[in-house]
């Protein structure tokens, strides 16, 4: 990563974190709620039988409400989990409420084996600190989700989750990060326009 690229990624992460940290704990729930129904409202979930979601930590928006509504209907849903090396693993969670416990980060990560085949995962929830409309995700900066989307290849849809205050009309990008297909915040779902990538 350039010089300038890494300055400007921290600028924008830092922007984009102020942000979201100014909504209110209630803003940040009936947003969630709207995500959740503008996934739903544009189908983005109806083929797939495998999703992969994520907890959230802080002020990121959550899709626990999501999630549950799946695994009560019957949807194979899996959760990462930081393993040696710094990779994320996948793992079939059954329930939001148990067989979870805080690990990397302090994200409630899944207990039990992680999954093995890949193949059957049809959509990801990815969360983000921050979007443009090219689908461009800065993260934390680690590469976690740049890895595991590359280890899941092009058939699983990618889904960016996140506030309308975190999207940014063009974010720098490396030649190693990983767009996203979609992105949804509580205004809706919109399709990425042409960016490097996918």
């Amino acid at each position: 990563m350039g010089m300038d690229t890494g300055h400007s990624k921290a600028m924008m992460r830092a922007a984009a974190k102020a942000a979201r940290g100014a909504l209110s704990p209630a803003q940040r729930r009936c947003f969630d709620t709207a995500i959740a129904r503008a996934i739903e409202h544009a189908g983005l979930l109806n083929a797939a039988a495998g999703v992969v979601g994520y907890r959230s930590r802080g002020s990121e928006a959550s899709v626990d409400g999501l999630l549950e509504t799946l695994i009560a209907a019957g949807r194979r849903v899996y959760l990462p989990r930081v393993a040696a090396g710094g990779e994320l693993e996948l793992c079939r969670a059954l329930s939001l409420r148990e067989g979870q416990r805080p690990g990397a980060f302090g994200i409630l990560e899944p207990e039990g084996d992680a999954e093995e085949d890949l193949g059957g995962i049809d959509a990801i929830l990815i969360p983000g600190v921050s979007f443009d409309t090219r689908g461009i995700r800065l993260g934390h900066g680690l590469g976690y989700y740049d890895r595991l989307l590359r280890k899941l290849g092009a058939k699983a849809l990618r889904i960016g989750i996140a506030y309308e205050a975190q999207i940014v009309p063009e974010a720098p990008a490396d030649p190693w990060d990983e767009p996203v297909d979609w992105i949804v915040t509580e205004t809706g779902a919109r399709q990425r326009v042409s960016g490097p990538g996918r």
